[in-house]
């Protein structure tokens, strides 16, 4: 579920992530790196634009497993046509996106 605040600024998403690999998703510093959500846009002929802050988990996420998080976005001036996707990211070492995992698409309601 996402939605746009009238004037743009702001996004709500309500996102059910599953755990579908081998490695915990730590939601705290740790040595290999905590797991944030990314809520980027995309424009043919134009540069990725991120929403921020990342998204944080509120607990670490073991294999199998599956969370459900409520998160605010505060949305970057340039909105455009982008179409709009969820992806994780490793901090401090790759996004998941780079990695094969499709990211998820998003629809504004």
């Amino acid at each position: 579920k996402a939605k746009l605040s009238p004037d743009g600024r702001e996004a709500r998403l309500t996102v059910r992530l599953h755990n579908n690999g081998s490695v915990i998703w730590r939601h705290h510093a740790f040595p290999n790196g905590y797991i944030t959500v990314a809520l980027c846009g995309r424009e043919e002929g134009a540069a990725e634009v991120e929403a921020m802050p990342r998204g944080r988990l509120t607990r670490s996420v073991h294999p199998g497993e599956q969370i459900d998080l409520d998160l605010v976005y505060q949305m970057p001036c340039a909105v455009g046509k982008r179409s709009w996707v969820v992806d994780l990211v490793c901090e401090g070492r790759y996004w998941f996106g780079s990695q094969g995992t499709e990211p998820g698409q998003v629809r504004f309601a």
